[in-house]
């Protein structure tokens, strides 16, 4: 069986590789604000920045859905539909993620926005 060595240049080069990955993650970063937007057919119907709920509240829809609120967090409470399929969506938590409740023309979705962020390409 051969014996592997370790030699200055792969050390250099594992070092560098560390550094490129810790740089982007520290320049990716997290999103300064996150909105919750909640949209019936199409239509945005509440709007609220997650970083500044500051208590738990719920939110009666026209459409007779509840939306649950707390810091960082949106969530369906109940709905009206017969599945009840949009509840086990759960928490939603960061930007990106959406929830649907499609009988009643629900959408939850969490949209995320850095402060002096610069664009990924320019065209």
């Amino acid at each position: 069986m051969k014996k592997l060595s370790v030699k200055k240049g792969d050390i250099a080069v594992l070092a560098l590789a560390l550094i490129a990955f810790a740089a982007v993650l520290l320049l990716r970063g997290s999103p300064n604000t996150v909105t919750a937007e909640v949209s019936i057919n199409g239509k945005t119907v509440f709007s609220s920045d997650l970083n500044k709920i500051t208590e738990k509240e719920e939110i009666e829809l026209e459409n007779g859905v509840i939306i649950g609120i707390e810091p960082g967090k949106i969530y369906f409470i109940s709905s009206p539909c017969s599945g009840k399929d949009c509840i086990k969506f759960g928490e939603l938590l960061s930007e990106g993620q959406t929830a649907v409740c499609v009988p009643s023309k629900t959408v939850i979705t969490l949209k995320g926005e850095k402060k002096g962020s610069i664009p990924d390409a320019i065209s």
